[in-house]
């Protein structure tokens, strides 16, 4: 295993937040939690050079930001809606509430149970993000969610982006603030006047958003920690340099923190895409953030074996991982650890970040390693019940009763004594529960 390219510190590692990061998102929750929807207003202002009356969009305001958008556009938003919808829908179809009795009269089961209101954080202001308003309404919208507030920061004439208007308008949503930054999401984690408290954001957004879902975190629920973009290109000799360049640079467009990884079994190719990198970034008009990405995280990893190359991936649990090999198939099985990945090099990562249906918030920081991306199923609850006759607590209670009193439980102990046939709570002592022979 060699490096052609080495990165400046290792591929994916922790992303740490600095000191004064999380010191000015805490004083940022601390106001608005003391001064509500004034702070925010004021956060606004300071930091988007923006004065509103209200922090909420108003109907007229919705009017006028979606009156802006051409057929075109609509249409395109649309398509990416329809094929996101499709996807969610077809999740929700295979999860399923049901109920079994496990023995006689103790019958288990699982309901499943839409959060009743979401909050949907949209990176905007001049570059919106619309697709995330996308990737976060729809599904919340599929699993039945009572409400879906979308907060998006303002443009300079103070409203947000009119596609990320549209976007989240045409998708479901059932209110939209025009706030950005740890402001928005403390005003949906701790509620005001205006903006009601929502019970789960989600959403991507910068380092202060996320150490702002970071310190709410407990208050409300969140999705996941989402770092720097990440993308693993894992590629043998039958790999096309160009597409694999295109691909790692369309990540490292993103944030010069972004991490696009080149892990591949040919040394000629990974030479090849080096060199084809930096023919991309001359014409690239994203280049002043592409290459340096690309020149402080970017690294070509050369292994021996295909194996080696799954194992090394597996290690490092990328954000999206495209296998372009051969039969890139034959390692579908084998991998493990991503958070979304595209089999053969006609799956473009931009088609999932955009429109094919599945979700682009995704795990990074190899957090992939034990959670997925956003879904139908961050949206529902899956709480079980239980319903005990008779002839079943009566199976149950010695069992119950000694283990409650291996763990010095005496309440739980008489909780589950009394339920014997004729119990008689008086008599209750450290041995009166009898195992049945098995």
């Amino acid at each position: 295993m060699q490096y052609l390219k080495e990165p400046d510190e290792p591929p994916f590692g922790t992303y740490a937040v600095p000191d004064e990061v999380a010191g000015t998102v805490d004083d940022i929750i601390h106001e608005v939690r003391a001064a509500g929807d004034e702070a925010i207003r004021e956060y606004t202002e300071r930091f988007d050079g923006v004065e509103r009356e209200t922090n909420a969009l108003t109907d007229a305001e919705r009017r006028e930001a979606i009156d802006r958008m051409s057929a075109e556009a609509k249409r395109i938003i649309d398509n990416s809606i329809e094929n996101i919808r499709r996807f969610a829908e077809a999740q929700r179809d295979h999860v399923s509430e049901f109920e079994v009795e496990v023995q006689d009269g103790v019958t288990l089961g699982q309901k499943l149970v839409p959060i009743e209101t979401v909050g949907a954080y949209v990176p905007g202001g001049q570059y919106p993000l619309l697709s995330s308003a996308l990737m976060a309404v729809v599904p919340a919208a599929v699993a039945g969610v009572g409400t879906v507030a979308v907060a998006t920061p303002p443009q300079d004439d103070g409203l947000p982006h009119p596609a990320a208007v549209y976007g989240a308008d045409a998708a479901g949503a059932d209110e939209i603030y025009v706030a950005g930054g740890a402001q928005a999401i403390a005003g949906l984690g701790l509620g005001t006047e205006e903006i009601e408290q929502v019970d789960k954001i989600v959403g991507p957004g910068n380092i202060f958003v996320t150490e702002a879902k970071r310190q709410l975190f407990g208050t409300v629920g969140i999705d996941l920690l989402a770092g720097p973009s990440e993308i693993l290109v894992l590629a043998d000799a039958t790999a096309d340099p160009e597409l694999v360049a295109a691909d790692l640079l369309a990540q490292a467009e993103h944030d010069t923190g972004a991490r696009p990884l080149l892990v591949t079994t040919s040394e000629d190719l990974g030479r090849a895409v080096i060199e084809e990198v930096d023919t991309q970034l001359e014409t690239l008009a994203t280049a002043e953030i592409a290459e340096t990405s690309w020149e402080e995280m970017g690294a070509v990893l050369v292994v021996d074996t295909l194996a080696e190359a799954v194992a090394v991936s597996d290690d490092l649990a990328p954000e999206h991982l495209e296998v372009q090999i051969e039969t890139p198939r034959e390692v579908l099985d084998e991998l493990t650890n991503y958070g979304t990945l595209f089999l053969g090099d006609r799956s473009a990562n931009v088609f999932s970040d955009k429109l094919i249906g599945t979700n682009h918030v995704l795990p990074t920081q190899r957090a992939a390693r034990y959670t997925a991306g956003l879904s139908v199923h961050e949206f529902l609850k899956h709480p079980t019940y239980q319903e005990v006759t008779a002839e079943g607590a009566a199976a149950l209670e010695p069992w119950a009763t000694r283990q409650s009193q291996i763990e010095r439980l005496e309440g739980h102990a008489k909780s589950s004594y009394i339920r014997r046939p004729d119990a008689d709570l008086a008599a209750y002592d450290d041995h009166s529960a009898e195992l049945p022979d098995t």
